[in-house]
């Protein structure tokens, strides 16, 4: 009996961390927060499947975040519409770019794109490319 009450308040635990979210803990500022699939770049401009969270403010901001894991380099590398090219699409709420994917030393990639509720639908996922 002590074993299962130990698992059911270690899953509630865990339960309960995932929950918490920024628009879960009541920030008046977030519209909609919901996660998607989304593609990064590694430290060599290869693609890596992930999923992301894309955020409505109020405002009718939209960000998009995504953290993937691909092939590292042993330096920082910062990907971005200059150096790339690319735009990030970022959902329904169209292609931008102003966006930045900054790859760690290990290969962890997070990219952040900015755009607003006025864009125009994208058709392509989520992500750069």
């Amino acid at each position: 009996m002590k074993r299962f009450l130990v698992l059911i308040v270690l899953a509630a635990g865990i339960a309960s961390s995932v929950a918490i979210s920024p628009a879960s803990a009541g920030d008046p500022s977030i519209v909609a927060q919901y996660s998607v699939g989304c593609t990064v770049l590694d430290a060599f401009g290869g693609g890596v499947s992930t999923t992301g969270i894309v955020t409505v403010y109020a405002s009718g901001k939209v960000t998009l975040h995504c953290i993937g894991f691909g092939a590292g380099n042993g330096t920082v590398v910062n990907w971005n519409f200059g150096n790339t090219g690319d735009v990030c699409n970022v959902d329904v709420y169209g292609s931008t770019t102003n966006w930045n994917d900054r790859v760690s030393k290990s290969g962890e990639s997070q990219l952040w794109c900015y755009t607003t509720t006025g864009g125009s639908p994208s058709s392509g996922g989520s992500g750069v490319g």
